[in-house]
């Protein structure tokens, strides 16, 4: 079912006006805006975002990958609205092999609690599994409850003896212009 980006990946039984589908390159300014919601709903200021579209359009739909993206949608009579966005994108674990991380859910407030978190982690198990990945994996903010409960129904497991480390774009380039003898 991975085969067109136009049609419906998943159509909620329960839920009929909602459907998922691969994210194509003219939802990039959706996606963009969703990003900075969900920082929002992090609590963060909005400023904390500094991808652009450009950058989104490269990464995603490129010839070099680094994500996918997968679309939830609020479908009407008389139109088809994007309410969200997923992104995900493959590990490798030294352990287990191939890994599918999930970097982002976010649904628009008005549509939680109607199966779309339900229907994108099923998508994201779909291509998990057709990828041959042997584990996905994600975070969820310690306060978001609901996400949680979600993720423990699906079988997730917490892994409370690992702490996350991030390392900035800065950082990062002041490490990689040094050589050994400057540690």
């Amino acid at each position: 079912m991975l085969r067109c980006a136009s049609r419906a990946l998943s159509q909620s039984t329960r839920y009929p006006a909602y459907r998922i589908r691969k994210a194509k390159e003219e939802d990039v300014p959706i996606i963009l805006k969703h990003i900075t919601d969900l920082a929002v709903y992090e609590k963060e200021p909005p400023s904390v975002v500094k991808i652009r579209e450009e950058e989104l359009l490269r990464d995603g739909f490129g010839d070099d990958k680094y994500y996918h993206g997968l679309i939830p949608e609020h479908v009407t009579s008389n139109k088809t609205t994007t309410i969200g966005y997923g992104l995900y994108f493959f590990a490798y674990s030294t352990w287990e092999g191939r890994v599918l991380y999930i970097e982002d859910m976010f649904i628009e407030p008005e549509h939680r609690s109607n199966g779309l978190a339900t229907l994108m982690m099923i998508e994201c198990a779909k291509v998990a599994a057709a990828k041959n990945c042997n584990r996905m994996q994600w975070q969820v903010l310690d306060w978001n409850k609901e996400a949680a409960k979600l993720y423990d129904r699906w079988g997730g497991n917490p892994l409370p003896e690992w702490v996350t480390y991030r390392m900035d774009r800065d950082t990062i380039l002041k490490h990689a212009s040094t050589d050994d003898t400057d540690m």
